[in-house]
């Protein structure tokens, strides 16, 4: 194989890899996330393996199953987000739920 179908070939999974994962990015939280604001954690952000959020940063793991994603953090903690399309998602804490939006 040369050079050009190499990179092309590599530069195809990377896009197909980044697509696998809607929760990647940076996120607000818009209703519901009151309690969480107050405390300093209405912004979260995902990379490919760590977690962004109340100025601290752990290392997680991501299980995906249709619009859910499952985060499991290295500190014990998992937490489910349910998808709605691309820029929006949800989760459940203490009985409510907590509405974010896509900010990057």
């Amino acid at each position: 194989m040369n050079l050009c179908k190499k990179i092309l070939l590599g530069a195809v999974i990377l896009v197909l890899c980044a697509c696998g994962n809607p929760i990647l990015g940076k996120w607000k939280a818009t209703s519901g996330g009151e309690l969480l604001a107050s405390v300093g954690c209405g912004e979260v952000e995902f990379t490919s393996s760590k977690e962004y959020s109340c100025g601290m940063a752990q290392d997680v793991e991501y299980e995906i199953d249709g619009d859910k994603v499952l985060v499991k953090g290295a500190l014990g903690v998992s937490v489910v987000y349910y998808m709605q399309g691309k820029n929006k998602m949800y989760m459940e804490l203490l009985g409510d739920r907590v509405y974010w939006e896509k900010i990057k």
